[in-house]
């Protein structure tokens, strides 16, 4: 296969174009099963119970799905995966609109295709981003990794913006069809891409597939932990995951209290739209530094997450709700760097046939404990007094000493670099 050339060649022109005709479709069907589940039963115990199910789906596929990818052709994964979602939609479709007296039926097919959908997702992102460094040149994966994160801003922003009036105007069951068109024109695209085959793996039974798989997933894990570089960067990512992905639950508290902020609601929104722009943004200057190569990019991404901390130690302190758009933006725009460099550092220094397996790997140890921290944010925001800031204060200077001693390791820097 020949070097592919620059960022817009064709075959990452048809990947990227792929996703976004489906992440349009999914958008709007997301926005529609919140709605018709609320609508149907008004129980938020229930919406809960199917997002719960999906994300658990998800945690349960995403190792195995890196060794399905390292093993299979992940253009084929791709397409296959876009297919079956597809597939699914248009089924979730019929149900709804078969039985629209009788939701309980509905809702078993909605948990049972949520869930399979959510583990056909982990697939596909496991196949999806091992395939990028095949797509477009070493020094455009980042740049790649960019329009990727845009897209996927783009199309929620779609969703959450028309979501609510399309379903009014035309129910759930034709916004459930629409997304099982688009990802069926998704898979039909993607066919066209030409990508390297996956190595020749030993065929067998399916016991010995299934030993085949849990091998070659350990060896993933092995792989990472074994790496001196890659197992710093694990540490000092789920350190981030575990100190900031929970304060999520606790930012309307910040931005409601009157001790705190005190504004209306509308900020919430404010300052969550201002963080996802401003962690494009860090994408984006991501992949301009990586095109130019500089020697220090360990030290830059280290540097990075100490100012991502620095944000929310600002975030925290802050009494007027422009500086608290400033702080949390600074912070956005710090860890969307941090978190492109990474990702094109694991998908270009990686050996391609362990390349899927190691980003699940990471993956997995990294966001393993965020589903904990969740957990104690909500119990935090329980407690008398509700000192969320607090909470932030010390989240932030956590992740800032986590990048400063990052910063320091020789192995993390080294991985870090621009330079092979």
């Amino acid at each position: 296969m020949c070097e592919p050339n620059g960022l817009w060649n064709r075959n990452f022109l048809l990947f990227w174009q792929g996703q976004a005709v489906s992440l349009v479709g999914s958008s709007l069907s997301t926005v529609a099963v919140a709605l018709w589940i609320v609508e149907a039963t008004g129980s938020a115990a229930l919406l809960g119970g199917v997002m719960m199910a999906g994300t658990l789906a998800g945690l349960l596929v995403t190792p195995v799905a890196g060794a399905l990818a390292d093993r299979y052709p992940r253009t084929r994964i791709i397409v296959w995966c876009d297919a079956a979602q597809g597939v699914l939609a248009l089924a979730l479709a019929g149900a709804v609109w078969a039985f629209p007296e009788v939701p309980s039926l509905a809702l078993v097919a909605l948990f049972l295709f949520h869930a399979t959908g959510m583990g056909l997702s982990a697939l596909f992102a496991a196949a999806a981003r091992a395939v990028v460094p095949d797509l477009v040149p070493p020094g455009r994966v980042a740049s790649a990794n960019t329009a990727t994160v845009a897209l996927v801003q783009t199309a929620g922003l779609v969703g959450k913006g028309v979501g609510g009036t399309a379903y009014r105007l035309l129910g759930a069951p034709v916004l459930l069809a629409l997304d099982g068109i688009t990802y069926l024109i998704s898979a039909i695209s993607e066919t066209f891409i030409r990508a390297p085959r996956a190595p020749a793996r030993p065929s067998g039974g399916w016991s010995e597939t299934a030993r085949s798989l849990a091998r070659e997933t350990k060896e993933g894990f092995r792989y990472v932990w074994g790496h001196p570089g890659l197992r710093a960067a694990v540490l000092v990512t789920a350190c981030i995951a575990f100190c900031l992905e929970p304060l999520v639950v606790l930012l309307p508290f910040l931005v409601k209290d009157a001790r705190f902020l005190g504004v209306p609601a509308d900020w919430y929104g404010y300052l969550l739209a201002g963080y996802g722009a401003a962690t494009l943004a860090g994408y984006w200057l991501a992949g301009r530094v990586d095109r130019g190569s500089p020697p220090g990019g360990g030290l830059l991404a280290g540097g990075a997450i100490a100012v991502a901390g620095l944000g929310f130690v600002g975030l925290g302190l802050a009494r007027r709700p422009g500086a608290a758009l400033g702080w949390i933006m600074a912070s956005g725009l710090a860890l969307g760097f941090y978190n492109n460099c990474l990702l094109s550092r694991v998908q270009i220094k990686v050996p391609p046939e362990l390349r899927a397996r190691a980003l699940t790997a990471f993956q997995a140890l990294a966001t393993g404990l965020v589903p904990v921290g969740i957990g104690l944010a909500g119990a935090v925001a329980e407690l008398p007094g509700r000192r969320v800031d607090l909470v932030f204060e010390v989240a932030g200077l956590l992740v800032l000493l986590a990048g400063l001693t990052a910063g320091l390791h020789p192995g993390y820097r080294g991985f870090l670099s621009t330079r092979s």
